[in-house]
């Protein structure tokens, strides 16, 4: 299954498992299944592998389905689905806190007097802590999913590093303006 990963580290993912049978519908010995809507169906949560980063929900959903790998051959399958949801705890205390202080800490330099002496002092610690959340960017990059889109955690980084930027420009402009 290819995961959607827009809303990460709040996402919900569709698993979904086709078995399909060698049977032609059109050969000797088809394959009927009768209705399964009374079918009971349940998933073994305590053998789940990835209890630890993903909740398992615990129904199924079963459709009858065929598939059609050529022309005039249809074979009978079952598509089993169920649904899992991230545990969005780890990338909340390990990238969005930490983004979050920082950018929090980069607002002191506005505490600093704002005369001649302290302008080279403010744009120092601006510039610290921006360079401090570029590199921890670049590390936490490595734990984030590798994906060709912005996902809900690459967005609040960017904003969070555009914010920073914004207050080391404006302590470099009100440096100079001091000067």
């Amino acid at each position: 299954e290819q995961m959607e990963l827009d809303d990460f580290p709040y996402d919900v993912q569709r698993l979904t498992v086709v078995l399909a049978f060698n049977a032609a519908k059109e050969g000797i010995v088809p394959i009927v299944f009768s209705d399964m809507s009374n079918a009971a169906l349940s998933i073994n949560r305590e053998t789940f592998a990835l209890s630890n980063s993903w909740i398992l929900f615990p129904h199924v959903g079963v459709k009858r389905m065929t598939v059609d790998p050529m022309p005039n051959t249809t074979y009978p399958a079952i598509e089993m689905t169920s649904l899992v949801e991230r545990r969005p705890l780890f990338v909340l205390t390990n990238v969005f806190l930490p983004m979050s202080v920082l950018t929090l800490l980069i607002t002191l330099q506005f505490l600093m007097p704002g005369d001649f002496a302290y302008s080279g002092m403010r744009i120092t610690f601006s510039v610290t802590v921006l360079l401090t959340s570029a590199t921890y960017k670049l590390f936490v990059s490595t734990t984030m999913p590798a994906v060709g889109y912005m996902t809900l955690c690459d967005r609040y980084l960017l904003v969070c590093f555009l914010m920073q930027a914004s207050v080391v420009a404006e302590g470099a402009i009100c440096g100079a303006l001091v000067m």
